[in-house]
């Protein structure tokens, strides 16, 4: 579906990506691991257009095989492409609801449709009405339906991550970018959060995953990639992902069992 091919993006002269490719297939999902500051958010800002590469090309694949070029578009164009994104830092607007913050998401490929339906054109109300509909049902589909009239500056991190998911979800993307999910959780939010991975995969929503967390590559992805210093070092599946020595390296030292 997605394929960067040599990518390579510097800032002040330090090489943040140098020569990065992959490919994520349609339906599937791909977990690109990495300590911090190995390129893992740098990647998404590439593919999501809040940055564009030094060299290197991002091509977008439709079912017939048709190919386009999407680096250096205006992130805008990404979404209205069906690609959306989450953020490490979540970037919740304080006082909204739950419900709220997932309706936003769900006018992200309709340019101006927001401003009709706040100030009541006919049409657009109609258009506020499935948006609200949209929302709850992605609310229920990270399991928060219950809560879409609460403040989410008031959960946590975890609950508040899941938001951030149903947001994204609610632009109806064929390929989802996840930032860092799985910072700041416990165990069984991890757990949790896998499970829903694997439940946007089957439903044939493409999925990238940019995580350190082992244990969440692990459960969910069916490729893994593994960055250091802005460079692949390994790939494969995630066992072989992580056994890979320059892994191992990268994350235990020399000689450390995974």
């Amino acid at each position: 579906m997605l394929q960067l091919a040599n990518i390579s993006k510097s800032f002040a002269g330090v090489a943040a990506l140098a020569g990065v490719s992959l490919a994520i297939p349609r339906g599937s999902a791909l977990g690109v691991l990495g300590p911090n500051g190995c390129g893992r958010t740098v990647l998404i800002d590439l593919i999501s257009g809040h940055l564009a590469p030094d060299a290197g090309r991002i091509k977008l694949s439709d079912p017939d095989g048709s190919a386009l070029e999407i680096d250096g578009l205006p992130a805008q164009d990404i979404i209205e492409l069906g690609i959306a994104r989450t953020w490490q830092d979540i970037r919740l607007i304080g006082g909204l609801t739950a419900l709220d913050e997932v309706v936003l998401g769900g006018f992200a490929r309709r340019r101006g449709s927001l401003l009709g339906a706040m100030i009541g054109l006919p049409a657009s109300r109609r258009d506020m009405e499935v948006a609200r509909a949209r929302a709850l049902q992605m609310l229920e589909l990270v399991g928060l339906a219950d809560r879409a009239a609460s403040l989410p500056d008031r959960m946590t991190r975890g609950e508040q991550m899941r938001i951030g998911i149903a947001r994204a979800l609610a632009s109806q993307p064929d390929l989802l970018l996840l930032d860092a999910p799985a910072a700041g959780l416990g165990e069984a939010e991890i757990t949790e959060l896998a499970a829903l991975v694997a439940l946007l995969r089957d439903a044939a929503i493409s999925v990238l995953v940019a995580d350190r967390s082992m244990k969440l590559i692990a459960q969910c992805c069916d490729v893994a990639v593994a960055l250091d210093a802005g460079r692949v070092i390994a790939s494969g599946s995630p066992s072989e992902c992580f056994a890979a020595p320059a892994v191992q390296q990268a994350y235990f030292g020399t000689g450390a069992a995974c």
